[in-house]
């Protein structure tokens, strides 16, 4: 789990300039990812621990169910790890706030353009 609190830390310090309004956001979001990650991890170890106690108790075949149950929510918990996700938390947010210094001077011009009186 410190593999991705660092890859964490190194997303947000790494990047262009101007990005300190978005930095703060995609931080708690990664950080809210990884403790996602921890908890869907924990459902998946406790989901293999119920496969392996109904297989002692000669459930086989709902040992099997929850056996793979547990790889699938294994799966998202990785998913949820890969680099990838954080890449594109942050290449959204990059986006939105290059999208907002953008419109910001349009919807600047429209404002003020609407309060305008008809007799200046």
């Amino acid at each position: 789990m410190a593999a991705r609190g660092a890859e964490s830390q190194m997303g947000s310090q790494g990047g262009e300039g101007g990005e300190g309004a978005v930095s703060q956001p995609v931080d708690r979001l990664t950080r809210q990812i990884d403790r996602v990650a921890d908890t869907v991890g924990t459902v998946a170890r406790a989901l293999q621990h119920t496969g392996q106690r109904l297989r002692d108790q000669d459930h086989a075949a709902i040992g099997q169910y929850a056996d793979r149950a547990a790889e699938q929510v294994e799966r998202l918990s990785g998913y949820l790890c890969e680099p990838d996700v954080r890449q594109k938390v942050q290449s959204i947010a990059r986006t939105a706030e290059s999208a907002a210094r953008r419109a910001g001077p349009i919807v600047r011009r429209v404002y003020q353009g609407g309060r305008r009186t008809p007799h200046s």
